[in-house]
């Protein structure tokens, strides 16, 4: 999280960033001495706080896990970056469907760059749409009810 602060600082230095801190993070100090007048730091969201700072977002960057399918159903384009084995297939897959771009490994040697270089591509206000449209397309929200009724017409 640091280091793509500084890359947003020093690359786009009016952007605003809205940065999750959750609770398992580590280095909470490392993220505030990174901050600057355009950063809102957002401690411990819980899921309505969340969901309001991703829809106050034009992009995101974050771990390719279960948070990519929140961004999708938002229509929230995405710069994911994979941090463990669990979260290859959804990260590739999305990538795929083009709802996101996929850096790869957090211990990429190029993972700055790459990251940059996303970012500029997504100055694209109509490739942003796309993007969003797409996760829109995928996530629809009525997942569980699907679910439900399927299950149901199983048990008749």
């Amino acid at each position: 999280t640091p280091i793509i602060m500084n890359l947003i600082k020093t690359y786009y230095p009016t952007l605003k960033m809205n940065v999750i801190i959750g609770k398992g993070f580590s280095n909470v100090p490392e993220i505030i001495s990174e901050s600057n007048v355009n950063t809102k730091l957002i401690y411990y969201p819980n899921a309505s706080k969340m969901k309001e700072s991703m829809v106050a977002s034009d992009i995101a960057i974050g771990a390719g896990g279960q948070t990519l399918y929140e961004l999708a159903s938002l229509g929230i384009p995405t710069i994911a970056i994979i941090l463990v084995d669990n979260q290859i297939d959804d990260t590739k897959g999305w990538a795929d469907k083009r709802f996101l771009f996929n850096v790869g490994w957090y211990h990429n040697k190029s993972l700055e760059k790459t990251i940059i270089n996303f970012l500029k591509i997504l100055k694209n206000y109509e490739l942003r749409e796309s993007m969003g449209n797409v996760g829109q397309l995928y996530i629809d929200g009525k997942g569980a009810k699907r679910i439900a009724e399927y299950t149901i017409n199983q048990l008749k």
